[in-house]
């Protein structure tokens, strides 16, 4: 009896309890259309600011529509770290006689911005690496950066480029400072260099495509790796590897005009890349370089000489394949002070430091 009375007490607090708890409602089964953010996100569309606007707190700002400029001002100016601008797909619109479309004013860092076009500003499309105005330790995400009068991108110190197009701009795709890793990116139809990094080092260019770019489709400064990269029809010349630098499994190839597919200087490892149909030579080096390696190439159907190391003392070339220049020096010109493995034309008989000449 006394354990029936104990469980009919167990039932009793229990249905006391359950009607006396307040009721808990859960959300919306059916919410409205529409896309969902994160409540703590910051949304920009025409119907809430007018450009220019400026971003003086750091946070997450996204667009919900384009957003179009105006002529003499800039698109979005960001004066603070630690800010996230993703363009969810939609466009920064300049107009003739505007500025940057998204311009870095002081020395800042921690910037990301993605996901969206970046076109027609009368500046450049994204200005974040201009001293004293550098945005530092920062991301470029899936953005389209086109028809600017002022350059593509200017990218701050140790930052990253990935999945990233400048096409179209007037002046550089991308110009980078010391640091910046871009990869997976495309540089085309740019009137200046298609990925440029002057005066600085350290920058990795990496599985990137610079096509028909009016001057060099990749030059860096020094101590940098250029990788995986397919570089053409760049009347410039294909490469310029500063001081340093490792150019590695690259094609380089179609390069018009009497330039070079790959330049190296002082320090430089060529290795692996294969040069052909270029205007100029398919590799060559700068006057005075030393100490470069240029190993493993193929240099083919150019139209200047495949390996032209005249210029250089101290030079290392060995295990190239070379054929079909048409140059005055035909596929090797090594001039005295370097070394080269034996020319020869049969690959049964060769050793393993011989280059191939056929």
């Amino acid at each position: 009896m006394a354990s029936r009375n104990r469980q009919i007490a167990f039932a009793v607090a229990a249905v006391v309890s359950f009607t006396s708890a307040p009721w808990v409602h859960a959300g919306d089964l059916n919410p409205p259309p529409g896309v969902i953010f994160a409540t703590n996100r910051i949304t920009l569309n025409a119907q809430s600011i007018t450009l220019p606007y400026t971003i003086s707190a750091s946070g997450s700002y996204v667009l919900t529509s384009d957003l179009r400029g105006v002529a003499g001002q800039d698109g979005i100016i960001i004066t603070t770290d630690n800010v996230t601008l993703d363009l969810n797909g939609f466009s920064l619109l300049g107009v003739p006689g505007s500025g940057d479309g998204v311009q870095a004013t002081g020395s800042r860092r921690n910037l990301t911005i993605r996901n969206g076009v970046i076109r027609d500003w009368g500046g450049m499309g994204v200005r974040a690496g201009q001293f004293p105005d550098i945005f530092a330790h920062s991301r470029y995400e899936g953005l389209t950066i086109t028809g600017n009068s002022g350059g593509g991108a200017q990218i701050g110190t140790e930052s990253i480029v990935t999945g990233c197009v400048a096409d179209a701009n007037t002046g550089f795709g991308f110009n980078v400072n010391a640091g910046v890793l871009i990869v997976h990116s495309v540089a085309s139809g740019n009137s200046g260099n298609g990925i440029e990094a002057l005066g600085t080092e350290n920058v990795n260019v990496v599985d990137c495509n610079a096509r028909n770019n009016g001057i060099v489709g990749i030059t860096v400064s020094a101590v940098s790796l250029i990788d995986r990269c397919d570089v053409t029809r760049n009347p410039g010349g294909g490469i310029h590897a500063g001081q340093n630098t490792v150019v590695r499994d690259c094609s380089v190839s179609f390069n018009p005009g009497a330039n070079y597919g790959i330049r190296a200087d002082t320090g430089c490892l060529i290795q692996e890349n294969n040069c052909g149909n270029n205007g100029g030579d398919g590799i060559t080096v700068v006057a005075g370089a030393q100490r470069v390696r240029i190993d493993g190439n193929n240099c083919n159907l150019n139209a200047g000489n495949g390996i032209d190391v005249g210029p250089g003392t101290n030079i290392f070339v060995a295990r190239n394949s070379c054929g079909g220049n048409a140059g005055g020096g035909g596929d090797y010109i090594v001039g005295a002070g370097n070394f080269v493995g034996t020319l020869t034309a049969a690959p049964a008989a060769a050793g393993a430091w011989h280059n191939f000449d056929f």
